[in-house]
């Protein structure tokens, strides 16, 4: 990425791409011969995701909607693998880490409200808008086709109240 501009290269052209000064740091470390059993449930229906759980206890059931982190949790699940902890991982953590049930549904007020101000729209490019403001990257607004980035106007309102939500 440059500004605002994408460049499909191959890992090869990185020799062109250095010039003096900059540094590269190879990662050399090994990847642990293991696997992952599990399933990520994306669908937002809660009901397949308790079946899922019902059925498959031996693997691990995981959420991508975050209001039913909660459920999920109570009836044995592993937890989420979401977009919104890219956002608001305190928020997240504090909900999936509550001691009970109660305590975990408390925070259901707060993750619909982020979640509703980032669904309003493509959420991707919503989610990539908040990443670029919070970091000060404006690279992360980037997309891929077929997405595109928000426009100045919808990527204001949103950024207002996102920090709208996160000042409350």
């Amino acid at each position: 990425v440059d500004g605002k501009t994408l460049h499909d290269r191959q890992f090869t052209d990185i020799v062109d791409q250095l010039q003096a000064g900059d540094l590269l740091v190879m990662n050399n470390t090994r990847v642990l011969k293991a696997r992952f059993f599990g399933v990520k449930d994306s669908g937002g229906a809660l009901g397949f995701t308790e079946d899922l759980l019902r059925g498959f206890p031996h693997l691990r059931i995981f959420t991508g909607t975050e209001i039913h982190i909660p459920a999920v949790l109570e009836n044995g699940g592993a937890g989420t693998i979401c977009g919104l902890a890219n956002v608001v991982p305190g928020l997240l953590r504090l909900m999936s880490d509550g001691r009970t049930p109660a305590d975990r549904r408390r925070y259901l007020p707060m993750v619909q409200a982020v979640d509703d101000i980032l669904s309003r729209g493509p959420f991707i490019p919503a989610l990539k808008a908040v990443i670029a403001d919070e970091t000060n990257e404006p690279a992360w607004r980037c997309v891929v086709p077929p997405l595109v980035e928000l426009s100045l106007a919808d990527e204001q309102r949103l950024l207002a109240d996102f920090r709208g939500l996160a000042a409350t």
